[in-house]
């Protein structure tokens, strides 16, 4: 079911991607006014996946414990099908473990997916995990620092990533 992604500068991608794994490491990092800022922007995509029927995911190198609670205070917990975090794997970000494990258990695959994160270790996770991988400038990293990576893309604002995402 679905269509065809398409992204901004010539990266039309002929990639269904029935899965999503919402994997905006931000939430966990982002404290105080910068996260209020930020959570309205990250709210109003994550109901919008919600209501399409996407499957979300977090993937966070945060402790279980402390990341369900960061989810619950941002009063978005309730978006998201599973939360696995570093404390649950063998091997943290950056290696692919945790998108690997989060696909398993969706029962989907790498290219039926699509990474979200914040950071230059986030890239490198979707990479090893042969997930196709946004970099959102909303973390500590340059928009220069990301692209150096080859993400997919590179966008300034969360909503940007509905460009990336089939019709459903």
């Amino acid at each position: 079911s679905g269509g065809f992604g398409r992204g901004p500068g010539g990266l039309d991608a002929a990639v269904n991607w029935p899965v999503v794994l919402g994997v905006l490491s931000g939430f966990t990092m982002i404290v105080g006014n910068l996260c209020a800022l930020f959570q309205t922007n990250a709210k109003r995509l994550l109901d919008f996946l919600k209501k399409r029927g996407y499957r979300l995911a977090v993937a966070s190198n945060r402790p279980t414990r402390f990341s369900r609670i960061v989810l619950k205070v941002l009063e978005i917990d309730r978006y998201f099908d599973y939360v696995l975090c570093a404390d649950k794997v063998r091997r943290p970000k950056p290696a692919g473990d945790l998108l690997k494990a989060i696909l398993r258990r969706f029962g989907a695959k790498p290219a039926e997916a699509l990474y979200v994160g914040d950071m230059i270790i986030d890239v490198q996770t979707g990479r090893r995990a042969r997930v196709k991988t946004v970099a959102v400038t909303t973390g500590s990293c340059t928009a220069a620092e990301l692209k150096r990576l080859n993400p997919l893309a590179v966008v300034r604002r969360v909503e940007e990533v509905k460009k990336f995402l089939i019709s459903k």
